[in-house]
């Protein structure tokens, strides 16, 4: 198991490589945050020791580093600088948030997990959002209303109601002294990631 997926995560980096060589960025940037993905998904696996843990958590880290400098972001909106700018800066903190999220859930430390997870996927959800129509999100797109856009524009495929359920753990979380069972978050994790990489595809 580790032999193969030491040699998926070489085929997959002399991709990305190839991909910067041809100038093609864009593309080599979304690889390098599905590589990042796929080490910590294997760090979170049985077959990784301690050792191979953190190293996979550090790699996967410059990797998103990497896809950030390689500026995975749309070209200015019709000459929106300030606009653009604000997309690539949400985007930028959802990444970071991102590898904060993996940690926590490796750590158990589910309410904080969800917690940054529903503000990953609220920076991607902006960032997704000024990138396809051009405009900022006015006072009255709430999270849940930009989620109900995603759907219908075919950005996500999650029912908003899943999601709904995701932002309303959220409220209970951010109130003091709030719990959740292990058995919400792990309802609200599979939501949550399989927005998550629906959300990456469309950067």
């Amino acid at each position: 198991m580790l032999d193969a997926f030491y040699q998926k995560l070489g085929e997959d980096i002399k991709t990305a490589n190839d991909l910067e060589k041809r100038g093609d960025f864009r593309a080599a940037a979304k690889l390098w945050i599905e590589i990042a993905e796929y080490c910590l998904k294997f760090a979170r696996s049985e077959y990784a020791s301690e050792e191979i843990r953190k190293n996979l958590i550090e790699r996967s880290e410059g990797y998103i580093e990497h896809a950030k400098m390689l500026k995975i972001r749309p070209a200015p909106l019709k000459g929106s600088i300030e606009k653009s700018s604000q997309a690539i800066d949400y985007l930028e903190k959802a990444l970071d948030d991102k590898v904060r999220a993996d940690k926590q859930w490796m750590a158990l430390d589910l309410n904080s997990y969800i917690m940054t997870m529903f503000s990953v996927i609220e920076k991607l959800l902006y960032h997704v959002y000024i990138s396809k129509t051009g405009n900022l999100p006015s006072l009255e797109e709430t999270f849940t209303s930009l989620v109900k856009w995603a759907y219908r524009e075919g950005i996500i495929s999650d029912h908003p109601d899943n999601i709904e359920f995701v932002r309303l753990l959220y409220e209970k979380l951010s109130k003091k002294s709030q719990k959740i069972t292990s058995e919400q978050a792990m309802e609200a994790r599979e939501i949550m990631e399989r927005v998550y990489k629906e959300l990456c595809e469309n950067l």
